[in-house]
């Protein structure tokens, strides 16, 4: 008896220790599988880094005769006269021109291109702004030329003399759409003196006088 004991714990040792091989065996096999990322939900879409919108690029000015140029053009014709407005025309047909009104009721046509006078007509309807020539102390030609000075790679299609809030001034637009008002009252100031200061020289006082003392008579 003591004997079949001692053979049947050998067959359970031996039937143990096989079936602790099979299984260590049977991990080793089986590989370690990669971890997915989570997936977003059911229905919300990914979101993506915001993307700054590309402002487009303002297209240079087209080569042309300056304005204030034009203008001075058009004075030759009529020096006594003085321009009220002018405006940049490009028709269908035909060379772009400039329009200038005259303070004479004259309009002047000068080439876009070269700056040559084409010719003048009269105006059956002179402009209003006429009558608001004799306060202004700039002319159209100096503003235009102002406001070409600040911009100077536009051009500029329209220059008007207008009055704004009891305010005279010229109105000048550039071919992208950007308007500039240049006062037209402009008054001629005499620059101010630096201030002067003055150092004031401290003389030196004199020691004051010592009065003798009289020593007593016995």
């Amino acid at each position: 008896m003591k004997g079949n004991r001692y053979l049947v714990g050998i067959l359970v040792a031996l039937l143990l220790s096989v079936t602790f091989s099979v299984a260590a065996c049977a991990q080793e096999a089986i590989p370690e599988q990669p971890i997915a990322p989570e997936e977003a939900p059911a229905g919300e879409q990914p979101i993506a880094p915001e993307e700054q919108p590309m402002m487009p690029e303002e297209p240079p000015a087209p080569e042309r005769f300056p304005m204030d140029e034009a203008i001075k053009a058009a004075l030759t014709v009529f020096p006594e006269a003085q321009a009220v407005s002018a405006k940049f025309s490009d028709p269908l047909f035909g060379d772009a021109v400039y329009l200038i009104e005259l303070s004479n009721g004259m309009e002047v046509k000068v080439d876009a291109q070269t700056g040559e006078v084409l010719g003048s007509t009269e105006l059956s309807e002179p402009s209003p702004a006429v009558t608001l020539l004799p306060q202004t102390t700039v002319p159209l030609e100096e503003a235009v030329g102002v406001a070409l000075s600040t911009k100077q790679d536009r051009a500029a299609v329209e220059a008007k003399l207008v009055e704004e809030e009891s305010n005279i001034v010229y109105v000048i637009k550039l071919d992208n759409g950007e308007e500039i008002r240049v006062d037209a009252a402009l008054t001629e100031e005499t620059p101010a003196e630096e201030p002067t200061t003055e150092v004031e020289e401290q003389s030196e006082e004199a020691p004051a006088e010592e009065t003798p003392v009289e020593e007593p008579v016995f």
